[in-house]
């Protein structure tokens, strides 16, 4: 548009000369260069914009740094999940999976007004289980021997390793995840937030809650790893036996549990968890030699109850064989 209008100035000048009308003549031209000027500048920005940035070098990442301001949570997610056993890699995995989000008496009620219009919210927050705590303080310290492993080896992908940030895992240098779950309900009075569909451990520490919004919907088909979407034909079978079914009923009944009220919701939520294959990685989980593993038991805690199952990785079948209530002396809450 700028250029047609230079053009267009330079034209109109032309003909002004031709007609003998000097001033008129003059204010164009000068019109014409200042415009061409102006077209220059926004070239030059163009290019610009369109030449790769350059590499970050460590003095421009500390005087970054030096801007930024711990973060604090606003409050803590109590979940089903006691430990990390059995945690689901997704949320959306296992969608009878629940928890509630309790705020410090420091966050205003008034601040969650609004939020309960919302289906979803993305639950942003810190994994405070992660095993190398020490090393990720080294690293906030600016301790020069501490690196992260730029490459790890996701259960998914058998023994095959990519990149650290091609990845959910968790043990990051900055070990913050995120997660999208279901808002069952808000209750402002009691500062607490209801969801289900969460990967969250019981005592996790909240940084920031956000609703999903129509703008966080790709208005393209996203694009995946084709590893990433192979977990979706590897769902085990899970049964359960009369024994821990009776136990299940039992448990509920005498209030053992604090976010399932039924037997149906308790058992479809473990059987959730457990077709996602729960082992450990040294267990097998993950591993390229499928069909040769022996059975092993296991076991997980959802809601206060200790689940007991037999796990089969040649068959792809877990069998819940008991259940009792959670006993921490027994399984500590890692």
């Amino acid at each position: 548009r700028r250029g047609f209008k230079h053009a267009l100035a330079q034209f109109e000048a032309a003909e002004l000369l031709a007609q003998g009308d000097e001033t008129q003549r003059v204010e164009l031209m000068a019109l014409a260069r200042k415009m061409s000027a102006s077209e220059t500048r926004v070239q030059a920005c163009a290019k610009r914009r369109r030449q790769p940035a350059a590499n970050l070098d460590t003095a421009e990442l500390e005087r970054a740094a030096t801007d930024l301001v711990p973060m604090r949570p606003i409050g803590l997610c109590h979940s089903v999940f006691a430990n990390k056993r059995a945690v689901p890699r997704q949320g959306h995995l296992a969608p009878s999976t629940r928890g509630e989000v309790v705020f410090g008496t420091d966050v205003a009620v008034a601040a969650l007004e609004g939020l309960e219009v919302f289906s979803h919210v993305w639950l942003i927050f810190y994994f405070s289980r992660n095993t190398n705590k020490a090393k990720v303080k080294a690293w906030l310290e600016r301790d020069k021997a501490v690196t992260f492993p730029p490459k790890v080896k996701p259960p998914l992908l058998q023994g095959q390793a990519t990149g650290l940030f091609s990845t959910r895992t968790p043990h990051r240098p900055n070990p913050i995840g995120l997660t999208l779950a279901r808002l069952e309900a808000v209750e402002a009075s009691r500062r607490r937030l209801i969801v289900s569909g969460i990967d969250l451990c019981d005592a996790t520490p909240i940084l920031d809650i956000k609703p999903f919004v129509p703008g966080d919907v790709p208005q393209f088909a996203p694009q995946f790893a084709s590893w990433v979407g192979s977990e979706n034909h590897k769902l085990w079978k899970v049964q359960f036996t009369e024994n821990a079914l009776a136990q299940l009923g039992a448990l509920v009944s005498s209030g053992a549990t604090k976010f399932f009220r039924t037997a149906d919701e308790l058992t479809l939520a473990i059987e959730q968890v457990l077709c996602l294959d729960v082992r450990a990685v040294h267990q097998g989980r993950g591993s390229a030699s499928a069909g040769s593993e022996e059975p092993v038991m296991h076991q997980c805690v959802v809601d206060g109850v200790q689940v007991h199952m037999l796990l089969d990785g040649s068959e792809r079948q877990a069998q819940v064989e008991s259940a009792c209530a959670y006993d921490s002396s027994l399984l500590p809450p890692v």
